[in-house]
């Protein structure tokens, strides 16, 4: 996977550049009102900052590496599942996951991939979170991060943001606070999520066309993709779908015309 650098912290950035001239104006007036301290202002003003910036990149730098991580524990969990957080309508039938039930077969069962995503995710990213906080000044939230995937490209965001609080050199007294929500975009040809979209377009078409059908199984074996291996168990037509370096097994009821007569 590759990671693109997040635009999600702009905000914080031109906090940054209005505080940077806010200081210089601040610092001209005191340098012309109190041409005899101009040290103490320089210090007491910028050394809060550069202790922001500071944390801000040690802690993008934290992200990059974290996410990365807890998105391939979270779609390895995804694969094994079939982006089911529970069983599906239909069941499991010798490692199949069935997305349809016999009495309706030509409704498709999708399950919430994010859905799915998001808490295996959060979970994976707590750990590191956790480890985190022990050693930083900033404290960041546990099970605060949304997810989203478009195109290739995975976005993990702070629902919450996270405050820093400025100080003074050598004093706990608080004279402002930076907040910002951090943000990873990783963009990889790997991700299952297109996968699975095309996946459960295909089983629906399946479902649809070919219920009633004469001949159920030539009918579904022309609209299924060549990389998809075939087995029929039962009456369940099984299909072992490519996701990614993995094969996931989905089921369909499909009833044939004569079934449906008989």
């Amino acid at each position: 996977m590759r990671i693109v650098n997040s635009r999600k912290g702009v905000d914080f950035m031109v906090l940054m550049f209005f505080a940077v001239l806010i200081l210089l104006a601040a610092l001209y007036a005191q340098l012309f009102a109190k041409a005899e301290a101009p040290a103490r202002v320089i210090g007491e003003s910028q050394i809060p900052l550069v202790n922001a910036l500071h944390d801000r990149v040690v802690l993008d730098m934290f992200m990059r590496g974290a996410v990365e991580f807890s998105l391939g524990r979270a779609t390895d969990v995804l694969v094994q599942k079939g982006g089911f957080a529970e069983a599906p309508c239909g069941g499991v039938v010798d490692g199949c996951f069935v997305v349809n039930k016999d009495d309706d077969p030509k409704r498709v069962c999708r399950p919430d991939f994010m859905a799915l995503t998001r808490q295996e995710f959060n979970t994976a990213m707590d750990g590191f979170v956790a480890k985190y906080n022990e050693q930083s000044r900033v404290v960041l939230p546990l099970q605060n991060f949304e997810v989203s995937a478009d195109q290739g490209r995975f976005t993990a965001v702070s629902i919450s943001p996270v405050e820093l609080p400025l100080r003074r050199v050598s004093s706990p007294v608080v004279i402002g606070k930076v907040a910002w929500r951090p943000g990873v975009d990783i963009v990889s040809p790997n991700l299952p999520f297109s996968s699975f979209d095309a996946a459960f377009r295909t089983l629906q078409d399946v479902a649809t066309a070919c219920h009633g059908d004469a001949d159920a199984q030539s009918c579904a074996l022309r609209r299924v993709p060549v990389a998809w291996n075939f087995e029929k168990k039962g009456d369940v037509f099984a299909f072992r779908v490519p996701v990614g370096r993995f094969k996931v097994c989905y089921g369909l009821h499909v009833v044939g015309a004569a079934q449906t007569t008989s």
